[in-house]
């Protein structure tokens, strides 16, 4: 059976993104199971050289311009003719929008998040936010529930993205199923345990892109409630986006300097020293689907402090593997932090009661057995 893989970005080894992270595992568990992929992903210009270094095969990247949005209409048109030459059996698409309008069936479309979800979030965060709003809900929107309502089948990837669909999209249940993200659990693992010394430094993670609804401010805030604690905290704040300047602006202008560690864009190793490294995960999102680097991790060990975003109690158990912020306000994240910090047999409770949900219930391979039986029914409905 030959997969066709619909993304947006995909240039292994350097990733992005969760979505690229995603394909790259569906590639590599999918060909495990004999199932033939391959990953067809918009041609950006600005992209070209990051494009030519990957190390990626079976990738078909079709020429599109840099315009946002319009170029889903390019690709679209382009991805038919791909397809009918490619004698593709079915299409797993990432990222609905590459899919609108597609005649080729059986069509799956991969939901992480909603433009409704993400317009709500964006409508908070100024004038530029209210504009981005406005778009999804308007334009966006129609094009995301044409996709919907054209597909075959749908896999979200957590229970509050079925509601959201079925509540304001108008998609019937039995067209859904749920289907989560995955994590390389043997990839992902934690370092060898360590007795930490009450006068050593206490790490705080964060990973993701610094956007808006990401909510980084928070934490950086929580920090300065955090500075008292005679430097034994630190915080590192791994990724990049639009919102560095004026993070790395607070941090100055809050004599956060030496506490405060941005390391931009990571790679698999780095990231995965970061990880291995720290104590503690902190996901301050306003908005999440089913977010992967707080899979990657629970599944290094680390225990999670997350705000209370839609689906955030599906993953964190309060008291057993994190905490979930209900005030959200930076006062509220650094008693958190301080709770954990202050309990060492706690934080290493939390750190192997996360691990083992993980193992339990998102490793790519329990994950990959969950898409095979939906490429099986679909195929062959009997």
């Amino acid at each position: 059976m030959k997969i066709a893989i619909l993304g947006t970005k995909y240039s292994p080894p350097f990733f992005r993104g969760g979505e690229e992270h995603v394909i790259f595992n569906l590639v590599k568990y999918l060909s495990k199971r004999k199932y033939s992929t391959e990953v067809f992903a918009p041609k950006f210009r600005k992209w070209r050289k990051l494009d030519s270094t990957s190390t990626a095969t079976n990738v078909c990247r079709i020429p599109v311009s840099n315009i946002r949005f319009f170029y889903h209409f390019q690709f679209a048109r382009s991805l038919e003719r791909c397809l009918k030459a490619d004698e593709t059996d079915i299409v797993l698409n990432t990222h609905t929008a590459l899919g609108h309008n597609l005649s080729f069936h059986p069509h799956i479309i991969v939901v992480a998040t909603t433009n409704l979800g993400e317009a709500d979030s964006a409508s908070r965060s100024g004038l530029l936010g209210l504009l981005e709003g406005l778009i999804r809900r308007k334009f966006a929107y129609r094009i995301e529930k044409r996709a919907f309502q054209e597909c075959d089948h749908i896999v979200c990837v957590s229970d509050h993205i079925m509601d959201d669909l079925s509540v304001n999209y108008g998609i019937q249940q039995e067209k859904m199923s749920v289907i989560g993200n995955g994590v390389d659990c043997t990839y992902f693992s934690p370092s060898v345990p360590r007795e930490r010394t009450p006068d050593e430094q206490f790490h705080i993670l964060y990973v993701g892109r610094l956007v808006n609804r990401k909510n980084v401010e928070l934490l950086v805030r929580a920090a300065g409630h955090l500075k008292s604690n005679g430097g034994r905290i630190s915080v590192r704040i791994a990724g990049d986006g639009p919102e560095r300047s004026a993070l790395e602006r607070l941090s100055k202008d809050s004599g956060l300097e030496n506490m405060i560690q941005f390391h931009g864009i990571c790679s698999g190793n780095e990231l995965l020293n970061l990880y291995r490294s720290s104590d503690l995960f902190v996901l301050p999102s306003t908005y999440e689907g089913m977010p992967l680097v707080l899979l990657e991790a629970m599944s290094c060990g680390l225990p999670s402090i997350v705000n209370a975003f839609a689906g955030a109690e599906k993953v964190v158990t309060e008291g057993l593997n994190g905490y979930i912020l209900r005030e959200g306000t930076p006062e509220e994240l650094a008693r958190m932090i301080l709770r954990i910090h202050d309990d060492s047999e706690l934080l290493i409770s939390m750190g192997g009661n996360a691990r083992r949900l993980v193992l339990e219930k998102y490793s790519w391979d329990r994950i990959v057995d969950q898409y095979c039986t939906l490429f099986s029914s679909l195929c062959d409905p009997r």
